[in-house]
């Protein structure tokens, strides 16, 4: 990857665990770090894969937490529509947890009924919540098991809102992201925008602060968004930008 002049990205969407209908490779933290480490990432925001469809995500949030913080930035799961939700309060004051991931279409509630007492909490703290809004292409999921991606005329509501909640939204797709690439509160991450040399058209259309990097392994493989970023017809310095400083600065991190 050196050719791609790529180094010291950090990866706005990583994940550790199982998924139950394909066998993955680097699912496990140290397997992970190496993958991505080998491509010039030096820092990721990990989640975990076996939340996505626990009964209970907080019971998967401990290996999370375990996470080598030299390397990873942890987003644990929380589920709005159990009693336990707010679990993420003692990650984020015992833990020093600064994002929480909201998977509201796998855990079938309403951002806008659900998501203001945790608001409540997460922005006295100034943490960020990470809403995924979909975790593979509706083509690629398993027949007997469809789940409709998040509704985003929702989720803009939603952000609109609380301009004072920090949201990191994952897994959108081009035709979405007009709305949110205008709001200050919100960064998009990228690994599922898809479009010819689709970082000049970012960086033309819409303020740059506003996209981070994201990779989305092991569902993706890294490499795909890494050459989308490599060989994206834009300076080094923009490049930088979007690979690191942006998520950085967002999160107030180094």
């Amino acid at each position: 990857m050196m050719k791609l002049n790529l180094c010291g990205l950090y990866d706005a969407s990583a994940w550790v665990g199982n998924w139950p209908f394909v066998p993955l490779r680097y699912n496990t933290q140290d397997a992970l770090k190496k993958k991505l480490s080998e491509q010039g990432i030096c820092k990721a925001i990990l989640s975990s894969l076996d939340a996505v469809f626990s009964q209970d995500p907080t019971l998967c949030a401990q290996e999370i937490l375990r996470a080598d913080r030299e390397f990873f930035i942890p987003a644990p799961v929380t589920d709005l529509s159990r009693a336990n939700w707010n679990e993420c309060i003692s990650w984020m004051d015992r833990n020093d947890v600064k994002i929480i991931k909201l998977l509201p279409n796998y855990h079938m509630y309403s951002l806008e009924e659900q998501i203001d007492k945790l608001v409540e909490e997460t922005v006295k703290r100034d943490a960020v919540i990470s809403v995924q809004v979909r975790m593979q292409d509706a083509r690629g999921q398993y027949p007997l098991l469809q789940v409709k991606d998040v509704d985003v005329k929702e989720l803009e509501r939603v952000v609109k809102k609380y301009p004072d909640q920090k949201f990191l939204l994952n897994g959108m797709y081009m035709g979405e992201i007009r709305p949110f690439a205008n709001m200050d509160n919100v960064r998009i991450e990228t690994s599922a925008l898809e479009l010819n040399d689709v970082f000049r058209s970012l960086t033309e259309g819409y303020p740059q602060d506003r996209f981070v990097f994201g990779t989305h392994t092991p569902l993706f493989f890294p490499e795909g968004n890494l050459f989308k970023l490599g060989y994206a017809s834009i300076s080094d310095q923009e490049k930088n930008r979007i690979g690191r400083e942006n998520l950085s600065r967002f999160l107030g991190i180094e």
